[in-house]
């Protein structure tokens, strides 16, 4: 009777086996078939093992490697050139100019929101967007205000954009605009004077602006953006004069003019 009972008797040996075996076992083989699948697709190998290879390390034991390579600055501690690239904002500046579908249409960065009396700016070099100024009470920035990625202006910045759309944006959000004209001014002083031509767009999307192609949008919309241009130059000291307005041909040579 215990010899039957005995060989009814349920293995769970196996079981308690299947459990304490170690983990790093299967990672191992998950590696291995990573490496063949990337090789069969001609894939970055590193990218499909990464997280895998991270888990093994930590399941090893090999935390000195995995504090290395995820290390982060101590509060306080000031970053190194590398490490701050690494760990701040993608960097829109960088971006192409023109749409690699539609080459008519620019690609723009917002810096300004409409309706805004904060004035922001994005700084490549901190990969953040900085408050660079603000207007007084009563003043705003009528329309959304940004630039074109991977441009140079005369003045040293990236070429201006001024974006007719319905809602406003927010700082560092990127649309497709198609140009429509562009305002030719100059900014400074009598004896020290330089172009800051600023393009005008209207974004894809807008229903307001759908069927506006050019910048022929009547005496009162030139006449209060040259208004707001030079009481905004104003507050800086500097005086800024219209010098005339062109259509949307001249606005892309600008922006081709300046790309780098």
């Amino acid at each position: 009777m215990a010899w039957a009972c005995f060989l009814h008797k349920p293995r769970r040996e196996t079981h308690k086996a299947r459990e304490f075996e170690p983990r790093s076992r299967y990672l191992m083989l998950a590696d291995i078939a990573l490496l063949n699948e990337a090789r069969e697709q001609q894939s970055p190998i590193k990218e499909k093992i990464r997280p895998h290879v991270e888990r093994y390390k930590k399941i090893t034991g090999n935390k000195r490697q995995i504090i290395t390579a995820s290390r982060k600055p101590r509060y306080g501690e000031p970053m190194s050139k590398k490490n701050r690239i690494r760990s701040g904002l993608a960097d829109p500046s960088r971006l192409k100019p023109l749409d690699s579908d539609d080459k008519q249409m620019l690609r723009v960065v917002i810096e300004t929101p409409k309706g805004s009396r904060n004035k922001f700016a994005f700084d490549p070099d901190q990969h953040i967007f900085e408050l660079k100024k603000v207007l007084p009470v009563g003043m705003t920035f009528p329309y959304d205000f940004g630039f074109v990625p991977s441009t140079k202006a005369d003045d040293g910045d990236p070429v201006d954009v001024l974006v007719l759309m319905d809602e406003p944006a927010f700082p560092g959000c990127v649309l497709m605009c198609r140009p429509i004209g562009v305002i030719e001014g100059e900014q400074g002083n009598k004896k020290d004077r330089e172009r800051n031509d600023r393009i005008v767009t209207v974004e894809q999307d807008a229903h307001s602006w759908e069927d506006i192609r050019t910048i022929d949008l009547g005496k009162q919309f030139e006449r209060e953006l040259e208004e707001f241009f030079v009481n905004y130059h104003k507050l800086s000291g500097k005086e800024y004069r219209v010098l005339g307005v062109k259509g949307p041909s001249q606005a892309r040579k600008l922006v081709k003019s300046g790309m780098r």
